[in-house]
């Protein structure tokens, strides 16, 4: 039997840059179901999912990708450009419209 690790670092996961897959109940509170209603799911196949020893990971690209996510991520990437846009110009005019008001004074 090999000995149990001892030490810092023995539970830590390799830095991934974020999440690659979420558990069974994640994907399934996703889209409302409960934790009982995901594994029932998962065994339907209606939740794609990877097994690894005993644990479960569905996929998040597929996830994401069933329900349509990626595009709505995409969505809201450009509305945070267009409202970054707008903050500065609000700024902008701002600053203009204190620099007019200094002139007048």
């Amino acid at each position: 039997m090999k000995p149990k690790e001892k030490g810092p670092g023995r539970n830590k996961r390799p830095m991934t840059g974020g999440k690659a897959g979420y558990t069974i109940p994640e994907a399934g509170a996703m889209v409302g179901l409960s934790r009982n209603g995901s594994y029932d799911a998962a065994a339907r196949k209606e939740i794609p999912y990877l097994e690894f020893g005993r644990k479960k990971i569905v996929p998040k690209a597929v996830w994401d990708q069933k329900l349509g996510l990626e595009n709505w991520r995409q969505v809201g990437d450009v509305a945070q450009e267009v409202c970054a846009d707008i903050r500065d110009h609000n700024i902008k005019m701002q600053a203009e419209l204190n620099r007019q008001k200094g002139e007048k004074s």
